[in-house]
């Protein structure tokens, strides 16, 4: 297994988010998803990736670093489990986008190409979808790796009766799992 460097987590409160204090709705999600990624261009200027995750996301950091040999950071990559917004009627329908909750990991090229954008790009009610629709303002799309999870480990397992709870079907090198509970994180 590769060895990996514990990185801090950076919280980013609604005031540093440009919200109302106290407030932790979609719209302040937004602004913190935003928010976070020029933090941490600003703060990790040479890293070669960035992740977006969401605080109760599960990640197995050795999978995703090894993942990441695999992609070169100076071309244009956004990973993680790409979802079709399928709403008819709706101005984003269509669009392909990461699973904020599987987590979006940015190349250093892309990032660093999306930063002078971020304070220009409709936001909507979703935090994944505003920042899938500003990577595809760039022409980039969402590459699909597998083993980001959307959501916990049992909801892809199969059933006593031999039915699947999702049509994943089992889980295989898992890079993350969404909706953790503190208590299902150790």
């Amino acid at each position: 297994k590769p060895e990996c460097t514990p990185l801090p987590a950076v919280k980013i409160t609604p005031d540093e988010a440009g919200t109302e204090a106290g407030t932790s709705d979609y719209q302040s999600v937004i602004w913190k998803n935003f928010s976070g990624l020029k933090y941490l261009a600003k703060e990790r200027p040479s890293a070669r990736w960035y992740i977006l995750v969401d605080d109760d996301t599960f990640l197995v950091w050795h999978s995703l670093v090894e993942l990441l040999r695999y992609y070169d950071h100076r071309q244009e990559y956004f990973l993680g489990q790409e979802l079709r917004l399928d709403m008819p009627g709706h101005p984003d329908h269509g669009l392909s986008y990461l699973s904020g909750g599987a987590g979006q990991v940015f190349s250093h090229a892309l990032l660093h190409r999306l930063l002078p954008e971020l304070d220009h790009c409709e936001r909507n009610e979703w935090a994944d979808v505003s920042v899938g629709r500003c990577v595809a303002g760039l022409g980039v799309r969402p590459t699909h790796v597998d083993g980001f999870y959307s959501q916990p480990a049992h909801f892809y397992l199969a059933t006593e009766q031999g039915k699947r709870d999702a049509p994943l079907g089992l889980v295989h090198d898992p890079i993350s799992f969404h909706h953790i509970t503190p208590d299902q994180m150790y």
